[in-house]
Parts: structure tokens; C-alpha cells; sequence
């Protein structure tokens, strides 16, 4: 298929340097926007140069041409060829290329999508898309959106909102939808002075849509009116110079839609003369511009209701329009079969009726068919990108995890560093508290029992013989010594809050502390010189008075005496 394409644009090439050098001027087929002016009078050509215009932008590494803007051309060209796939495949790459900061092309390829979406009817999905559309723009920031593709953009979800929602309701309904369009026009103009092109061609739009609803809802007369009116407005525009954006081209195909349109109205009311005049001079732009959409259908249609042969030149355009759009889903395809089919009746020619009859119901299976294939791609594409998007979404979410958890760690590690350093000056000072204590015993010990505070007295006397260090050491023992009663002795320690046993288990600990410093003594052997039943005991007498173990304790005093060694 595409070096078909290819081998097509070359041939378009050689015919184009031959009427360069007839003319004197340089005409390049393969330019995007040779390729963009072309297809509104030659969509079949345009179609076929795409394949080659496409291969030369990448081999030149897209010089002369963006990808954005060869998407957005391409896209167009195949939905003017009713190639509804592949212009939603186009819309879908603006959307992909816009997805990356450029909110500008993705408001392009949303545009594209609402345009393949209205050419096939499916005016549900257009409904979601144009909701989408008008959101994203609604939030965007002045600086991430151009003022020409915001007022282009609302005014397009204005247009498609209408079409989707209002224009199945009453006529006042529709008019005030219409009007209040009008409006919001007005002022996105005043907002955005450099949006006006863009305000004149939906001002374009919007007529041609009043005029649809007129004539749809059978309101005639009133069509016979506007439209006149709109036509007369647009020459003065033109003379004027135009709109800034729309050339003579395409001020022609507007007037085109309208003069069919006029003839319509003209011909439902019984204007015969009027209605012949104005399709005569509809006639003459068709064959200036024969692919016009919407505009044979309604040209043969104006002769149908007059009941009059139309000339054959018309019918030729419309057998020529059946001819190349054959298996095509052209929303004109309907009117014009009908037409031909109520000619061909009159005329009595049956064969051409019945094959045209067979063409319209192959089109309605055709585009039954359009659809289907179109909801089947855009929703494979949509559960492709929602896939992507939850893919990103992960991986972004993986990465903010992991970022966190190196975080914690590095927290965690200075947390650990911190505690360990205030440990260690904890240690400290439950080491010299220990040692003060042990001094206190030893120096206890070694002096005689003097009368003063109970508890000196009493660990005195414990001291004295180390009557603490027997393991069957009993209370009653310090009666005769302290020359009163166990029972007096308990009350006075029990309004100093402790008791015999907590001073008996505090020397033991002293004692073993001061074995952990002096000896390399084992454990068990410790426990049993300080008067501890148990090795289990002991630990835990340990721990619960000096927050660490008799082991700890050790270590911690040979820390800090290498320290004292090395500080000499």
C-alpha cells in the first residue's frame, strides 16, 4: 500500500514540474500544506500524496514540517476520504504528543477526535469527548494554553453541544442554546482581542447550524429569511477583506452551504422560480467544487421537491458522488441515493433505481459497520492508554516509595546514631554513679557503725562483717547489732521508703560491680561471692537497677579504662 502511495506521488510530482515549467512556478505536491489546500477540492489526491509526503519528512528529519502539524493535516485529509480509522489513529498521536507538556497538540487531537466522532454520528461518544475537551481547557492556565486554542476550543465544545444535546428540542430551545453562544463569543473576543479569526469562522458555523435547525424543524419561512440575510452578511465580510484566516476558497464553500440551503426553504415553500435560480447558481460552485459536503444531497433534493428534472450535469455530479464513495460511510451518501432513486423512478429507468436502492442499503450496512470498527479501535486505544496511564502512575508511585523509604533509612540510621552516642553518655554516667556507690560500700565497710541516718546505719552494719554476701543472710541479724527490735527497724526504713532487702540487694550489686571492674572473674562465680541464690537472680537484680547487664557493664568498664590509658 505504500509504496502504491509512493509510486502515485511521484507521478503527481512529475505532472506538478511539468505545469511548474508551463506556469514558471515551483509547485512541491509532497508539502504538508500543498497537501492541506488541496483537500478540500481533491480529498482523493491529498489522500494518495500523504504515503510519500510522510516517507520524505522522515528522511529529512521532519525539516520544513512538524510532526504535530502533519498529524493534524493527515488527520483531516482522512476524514474528508471517510477514513474514519485511521483519522482517529491521527487524533490519538496529537493526544500522545500533547500528553508531554504540549497542551496545544493535545487540544488539537481532542478537536480531531470530536470531528471523526460527529462525521460518524456517534453523538454519545462526541458528548464525552467535548465534555473532556472543555474541561482541560476550562483549567489550564494562561500559560499552558494559547488564547487562540482556548477560544477555539470553547467555542467547538459550544458547537457540539448544541448538536449533541439541544438540537433534538424544541426550536426556542435551540435558538436560546444559539444565542447564549452568540454571546459567550462576544466576550471570549473582548477577553482574547487575538482570537477573532477564530470567532468569525464559529460565527460561520453557528449560522449554517441556525439554518440546519430552521429547515429541520420545517420552519421554512423563517429560513427563507435568515439565510439571505447571513449570505448578504457574508459578501460585505469578504469585501471587507475577510476574516483574516478563510481565503476566497473558502468563502466560496461557505456560500455554497448556505445557497443550497436558501434553495431548500425555498422550494418546501413553493418559490419555484427562486428555488431554480438559487440551484442553478449552487450548480455553478459545485463544479468548481465538487467534493463539498452536504451539497449534492440538497442540490438534487431542491429539484426532487419541485418535481423537476434536474439538469444532467447535476446528475452526473451525483452519480459520480455514488461512483467514488462507494463503500464509503459519507453522511450525504443517504440523500443523494434517495434523490437519484425518486429520478431514476420518474424517468423510468428501474435498473439504475434498484442498483442505487442496493448501493443505499449496503451504505446503511456500511455504516452500522464504521461504527462498530471505530468503537472497537477507539476503545482498544482508550484501555491501551488507560494502561499506560496506570503504568506510569505506579511507576511514579514506586519511585516516590522508594524515595521515601531511602529517606527513612537515612533517618533511621542518624536516629541510631544519635541514641547509640546517648547511650554511651548515659553509660557513662551510670558508671561513675556505680563507682561513687562502691567507693561508698568499701569505704562503709572499713569504718566503725556510727549513730545517724537509719539506712547509713543499717548498710553500715551490713557492711562491716559483709553480712550481705551470705546467701542465708537473714533480717534478725541486725538486732543485736543496731540494739533494737527487727520491727523498729523496718518502720524507720519504711518512712525513708525501702526496706532491709532493697539495701541488702543494692551492697550485693555494688560488690559485683566492683568485681566486674577489678577481676576477670565468670559470672556464676560473681553472683555467688556477692550472696546471689541464682546466676538468673542476679541479671535481673542487675538490669532492673543499672538498665544493662552484668556483661555490658563489664565491657563498658574496659572501654573506659583503655580510654584513661590512651588519654595519659
Amino acid at each position: 500500500m505504500n509504496s502504491h502511495r509512493v509510486i502515485i506521488a511521484i507521478i503527481e510530482l512529475i505532472f506538478a514540474m511539468m505545469a511548474s515549467a508551463a506556469t514558471g512556478k515551483t509547485v512541491d505536491s509532497l508539502d504538508i500544506e500543498f497537501i492541506d489546500k488541496l483537500y478540500v477540492k481533491e480529498p482523493e489526491r491529498a489522500y494518495q500524496l500523504l504515503g510519500a509526503a510522510y516517507h520524505r519528512l522522515v528522511q529529512t528529519r521532519w525539516r520544513g514540517c512538524t510532526r504535530e502539524r502533519y498529524e493534524y493535516v493527515a488527520g483531516h485529509v482522512c476524514l474528508y476520504n471517510f477514513h474514519y480509522n485511521e483519522a482517529f489513529q491521527h487524533a490519538m498521536a496529537l493526544q500522545r504528543m500533547g500528553g508531554r507538556g504540549k497542551l496545544d497538540v493535545w487540544v488539537r487531537g481532542m478537536s480531531l477526535q470530536c470531528a471523526v466522532e460527529h462525521a460518524l454520528g456517534d453523538y454519545g461518544r462526541l458528548s464525552d469527548t467535548f465534555w473532556k475537551l472543555r474541561r482541560a481547557v476550562t483549567e489550564a492556565s494562561d500559560d499552558a494554553l494559547s488564547p487562540e486554542s482556548r477560544v477555539y476550543s470553547l467555542l467547538e465544545c459550544d458547537y457540539y453541544q448544541i448538536l449533541c444535546e439541544l438540537k433534538p428540542h424544541h426550536v426556542s430551545c435551540v435558538l436560546k442554546a444559539l444565542k447564549k453562544a452568540r454571546g459567550d463569543m462576544q466576550k471570549l473576543q473582548q477577553r482574547y482581542p487575538s482570537s477573532k479569526d477564530n470567532c468569525h469562522i464559529f460565527g460561520h458555523m453557528l449560522d449554517r447550524l441556525e439554518a440546519d435547525i430552521y429547515l429541520d424543524n420545517k420552519k421554512y419561512a423563517q429560513a427563507a429569511t435568515y439565510i439571505p440575510k447571513v449570505l448578504a452578511a457574508l459578501d460585505g465580510e469578504q469585501r471587507r477583506g475577510g476574516d483574516g484566516v478563510t481565503d476566497a476558497q473558502g468563502y466560496d464553500i461557505y456560500r455554497l452551504d448556505l445557497i443550497v440551503r436558501l434553495g431548500q426553504a425555498y422550494a418546501a415553500l413553493g418559490q419555484r422560480q427562486k428555488a431554480l435560480q438559487v440551484a442553478d447558481k449552487a450548480l455553478a460552485l459545485l463544479r468548481v467544487y465538487p467534493h463539498s459536503d452536504q451539497v449534492t444531497g440538497r442540490l438534487l433534493g431542491i429539484y426532487c421537491t419541485l418535481r423537476e428534472m434536474p439538469p444532467k450535469e447535476a446528475v452526473a455530479l451525483g452519480e459520480n458522488f455514488v461512483t467514488c464513495n462507494m463503500g464509503s460511510t459519507s453522511s450525504e451518501m443517504r440523500p443523494v441515493c434517495e434523490s437519484l432513486i425518486e429520478i431514476y423512478t420518474h424517468e423510468g429507468d428501474h435498473q439504475k433505481s434498484l442498483a442505487v436502492l442496493g448501493v443505499l442499503r449496503s451504505y446503511g450496512e456500511d455504516v452500522m459497520e464504521a461504527r462498530q470498527s471505530y468503537a472497537l479501535v477507539s476503545d482498544s486505544i482508550h484501555r491501551e492508554v488507560t494502561s499506560l496511564r496506570r503504568d506510569l502512575e505506579l511507576f511514579h508511585l514506586r519511585k516516590w516509595v522508594m524515595s521515601g523509604s531511602i529517606v527513612i533509612c537515612l533517618l533511621a540510621i542518624v536516629l541510631l546514631i544519635y541514641l547509640h552516642h546517648r547511650l554511651m553518655h548515659d553509660s557513662h554516667y551510670l558508671y561513675r554513679h556505680v563507682k561513687k556507690a562502691v567507693n561508698r560500700t568499701v569505704k562503709q565497710s572499713a569504718e566503725p557503725v556510727v549513730v545517724g541516718d537509719i539506712r547509713d546505719r543499717v548498710s553500715a552494719v551490713l557492711s562491716r562483717d559483709n553480712l550481705y554476701r551470705q546467701a542465708d543472710f537473714e533480717a534478725s541479724w541486725l538486732e543485736k547489732p543496731m540494739g533494737m527490735s527487727l520491727d523498729e527497724i523496718n518502720q524507720l526504713l519504711e518512712r525513708q521508703h525501702t526496706s532491709v532487702a532493697d539495701i541488702v540487694t543494692e551492697l550485693r550489686l555494688r560488690y559485683a560491680c566492683l568485681l566486674l571492674e577489678t577481676t576477670d572473674y565468670v559470672l556464676q562465680y560473681i553472683a555467688d561471692e556477692a550472696g546471689f541464690n541464682t546466676l538468673r537472680t542476679f541479671y535481673r537484680q542487675f538490669k532492673k537497677k543499672y538498665k544493662f547487664t552484668p556483661t555490658e557493664y563489664r565491657r563498658l568498664c574496659l572501654h573506659i579504662n583503655k580510654q584513661r590509658e590512651a588519654s595519659r
